[in-house]
């Protein structure tokens, strides 16, 4: 029943989104609502870094929101995605075109990794690279084993947000 994620490219999906004002409002409400509810488990956030979060950058302009103390760095290793988030991006918000290497440890307080993150997905839960992170996975990946809470961020998306700290 779900064969059709396989053929779909994530990435292909996003620059959908690029070009409809209803899909970025949805998007924006979707997540929105996701991240006020594991929001009270964010504390003492200053330095996020959003891995991937060029194109339609929706955590970055959630999380000026949400968190508007905390400094918000957006590492994408698409150039093109970056420019591409460009005009969405309001405020202070830093992007970097660099590739996002798990392994390496980073003096971020929230790191947000996407559901297309092409690295090692399972070497995140094992072993985060910040104190505290969201991972955007799919609906029924409820990770037991690190996961302290996770949320649907839509079924539609067939998306959930998952929460992990050290």
């Amino acid at each position: 029943m779900l064969r059709w994620i396989e053929v779909v490219n994530l990435e292909m999906l996003e620059r959908f989104v690029l070009r409809s004002a209803l899909l970025q409002s949805f998007l924006l409400k979707t997540h929105e609502r996701a991240l006020r509810q594991l929001l009270p488990k964010l504390t003492n956030v200053k330095m996020v870094r959003i891995v991937g979060g060029g194109m339609f950058p929706r955590t970055a302009i959630l999380l000026q929101r949400l968190l508007p103390e905390a400094e918000i760095t957006i590492v994408d290793a698409s150039a093109a995605s970056i420019e591409a988030a460009g005009p969405f991006i309001r405020g202070e918000v830093k992007m970097v075109q660099e590739f996002f290497e798990p392994a390496c440890s980073t003096d971020a307080d929230l790191i947000v990794i996407p559901l297309s993150f092409a690295g090692d997905r399972k070497a995140v839960y094992r072993h985060p690279p910040a104190a505290t992170v969201l991972i955007h996975d799919w609906i029924w990946a409820k990770r037991t084993d690190s996961c302290k809470e996770g949320v649907v961020v839509s079924p539609w998306l067939l998306k959930r947000l998952n929460l992990i700290q050290r």
